[in-house]
């Protein structure tokens, strides 16, 4: 009895020993069969499609993406098993296994043991009728026969013969999981980028790497995974950076068993002594959307017009300074989507920057112009103005026109001898944060809605001046919302109750359908209904 319970116990160890890559035949689970037919199926080998049961066992998976039919043959007496799913693109589609119908399910369902006979022929068929296609899935928790190797084991020191079929592992190709830069899109010319791949094997077998660029081949096949890319003026555009791996087990050099690419722009980069315009023209023809301005002064001859590809003009320190050469030249005009500029200065322009688009961004820029520092045009959307430094003598200093929305002014500080920020028939737009301040009006909203002017320091109360700090104007004002601001200056607007703090000794109000009715009043108007002790110095004409 010992004996017999010794040689049962090296026949245990003998099947852990063997365990990855034997499979033992008994009836308690049938491990045994060959493939016969495979119309219009395959077998599955990307490990995202490879079934896995609870204990993390994969099965050999098949697939078919058509009508067709998978058949094998049982080599020997035993139980058998399966797992099916569908997707859930063809709902009228059908599986039938031995004729019997399996319904629809997009995640693995496994079937209960069944007993099957030597040389029973046990049969799929995935029939699709639904005009969207579909797929369907079929694991079995063995491996092939016709891939094996037949043979006895005589387990020493026994009488006992263990009939075993020895699997070769299947060697599988290598993956790659991700490929990584250490500096983020764009980069100017000079700048070196360095790539880095992570790629796993399964039988960790040695790994060859070789990376392109722009589909030109960038090294030789090497084992590092790495590559560090000098970016050249050549390189001006958007370069396509790949990588391709092998492990000389399935590919072969002329060819890849994986393979991950990325974009990347390479900046232009603009020095000083060189020309804005002809970077721009450059960006324009290369299809380039950055370009990085050295810190200098730069002196332009004409506008710079962005209005035919997306431009990020941004300056690498605020101390990239613009200047015109000729009387009466506008600075920056915009007539394309989706812009930037930032960390520039303009002086001494006409108009600083014009801008007739949607989803741009001014920020840190400075301004000193003649007229208008920045006009906004009409049909403008979603328009963000961040930490500028604006300042001027005429016309208006920020000026939003008509039909106009999504115009966020924040975080500036403007300054203008005559009307500081004019939003004249704009919505859904917020002043927020900013120091505003003029000798004759800060902030007029005309004809506009859904206006919010919060925490904002607004002065228009200069000594010697009749200044106005903010005026609502027009009928066609609706949704004004005025609050924590510290005004100076003038009011011309009937908010002073909503956490402002109003320290001017002038009131003066025009007809608007805002909040309560507000009623205007004039130097000769005596009756107004505003119950208002403080003196009349201002008129609005």
């Amino acid at each position: 009895m010992a004996t017999r319970i010794g040689g049962y116990f090296w026949i245990i160890v003998l099947i852990l020993w063997l365990s990855n890559y034997i499979i033992i035949v008994g009836t308690c689970q049938l491990e045994n069969y060959q493939i016969i037919g495979t119309e219009n199926s395959q077998e599955v080998s990307h490990p995202n499609e490879i079934y896995k049961d609870k204990n993390g066992n994969e099965w050999t998976t098949y697939t078919m993406r058509t009508s067709g039919t998978l058949s094998i043959r049982i080599l020997q007496d035993g139980k058998f098993k399966f797992a099916w799913k569908m997707d859930k693109l063809g709902d009228k589609n059908k599986l039938y296994f031995n004729r019997e119908s399996y319904t629809n399910s997009d995640v693995f369902n496994e079937t209960d043991y069944f007993n099957v006979k030597q040389n029973d022929i046990l049969k799929w068929t995935f029939s699709v009728t639904d005009k969207n296609g579909g797929q369907v899935w079929i694991a079995f928790p063995y491996s092939k026969l016709n891939e094996s190797t037949k043979g006895s084991l005589q387990l020493a020191g026994t009488n006992v013969t263990v009939n075993a079929t020895i699997i070769p592992k299947k060697n599988m190709k290598p993956i790659i999981v991700c490929m990584t830069s250490n500096k983020t899109s764009p980069q100017e010319t000079g700048s070196t980028v360095a790539w880095t791949v992570n790629a796993t094997d399964a039988e960790n077998d040695s790994i060859l790497y070789r990376f392109f660029l722009n589909g030109q081949p960038a090294t030789k096949w090497q084992l590092q995974n790495r590559w560090n890319w000098s970016i050249s003026k050549a390189n001006e555009s958007v370069n396509q950076i790949e990588v391709r791996i092998i492990d000389q087990k399935h590919s072969d050099k002329e060819s890849y068993d994986d393979k991950k690419n990325q974009s990347f722009e390479a900046a232009i980069l603009v020095d000083d002594g060189s020309s804005i315009i002809d970077a721009l023209n450059r960006a324009k023809r290369n299809r380039v959307s950055t370009i990085y301005i050295n810190s200098g002064n730069y002196y332009l001859n004409e506008t710079l017009y962005i209005n035919t590809y997306h431009i990020n003009l941004i300056g690498k320190s605020k101390e990239v300074i613009l200047h015109p050469l000729k009387k009466d030249l506008n600075g920056i005009r915009i007539s394309m989507d989706d812009c930037v500029i930032k960390n520039i200065t303009l002086a001494g322009f006409n108009d600083g920057i014009q801008l007739k688009a949607s989803d741009c961004l001014i920020e840190n820029v400075s301004i000193s112009s003649n007229k208008t520092a920045i006009q906004i045009e009409s049909s403008s959307r979603n328009i963000t103005l961040k930490n500028n430094t604006l300042r001027g003598t005429n016309g208006f200093y920020i000026l939003s026109a008509k039909d106009s929305s999504l115009i966020d002014i924040v975080g500036s500080t403007i300054f203008h001898n005559n009307c500081a920020v004019l939003l004249d028939g704009i919505s859904n737009s917020i002043v927020n944060g900013n120091n505003i301040s003029s000798l004759r009006l800060a902030l007029q909203i005309t004809n506009s809605v859904n206006i919010t002017v919060h925490n904002n320091k607004i002065d228009a109360g200069y000594p010697g001046y009749l200044g106005n700090s903010i005026c609502i104007m027009g009928t066609g004002c609706k949704g004004i919302t005025i609050n924590n601001n510290t005004i100076k200056g003038n009011p011309c607007d009937d908010s002073k109750d909503n956490n402002n703090n109003w320290t001017g000794n002038c009131w003066q109000a025009h007809p608007c359908d805002i909040g309560p009715k507000f009623i205007y009043r004039s130097n000769g108007d005596t009756n107004s209904g505003i119950n208002d002790s403080r003196p009349l110095c201002c008129e609005w004409r």
